[in-house]
Parts: C-alpha cells; structure tokens; sequence
C-alpha cells in the first residue's frame, strides 16, 4: 500500500459519491421518513458542503516522494540505516 493509493482510492471514491450525490441523500431522507422539500434541500446542502471540504483536502494533499508508508523512512536512505 502506498499513498498513491490511498489517494488513488479516495479520489475515486470522491468521484463516485458526488455522481450519485442526489440518490444518496434521497435515499437517506427517505429512510429516516423526510418528505419535506426544504428538510432535503437542507440535508443536500450540508452534504454538498462536506463533499467540497473532502475535495479542498484531495487538492492540497501531496504525495511525499520516496516514503514508504508501512515503515516511514525514506527508501532512498542508505541500507546500513534499515
């Protein structure tokens, strides 16, 4: 597993939730019984806004060179160092 990866995966999963954004929360409003236009407008909002804050995060998110995420050194350190 590296944090390419892990981005990988998130920046997909991001990508497959905002698709389906408006099924998700229709889903979600009607199992709790939300049958209010304005109550699903609200809930869709405030989903809309944690999408945008996970996207913010994958935009700023740099992936270190050389780092391997099980051990945290850096793979280019000299052998003797392991």
């Amino acid at each position: 597993m590296t944090y390419q990866n892990v981005f990988d995966f998130c920046k997909e999963l991001y990508d497959e939730v905002f698709k389906i954004r408006v099924k998700l929360v229709g889903l979600f409003c009607q199992s709790i019984g939300c049958t209010d236009k304005e109550e699903f407008d609200e809930i869709y909002q405030k989903f809309n806004k944690k999408l945008d804050e996970f996207k913010k995060i994958l935009d700023k998110f740099k992936i270190p060179q050389g780092l391997d995420m099980q051990y945290g050194f850096k793979q280019s350190m000299p052998s003797y160092i392991y």
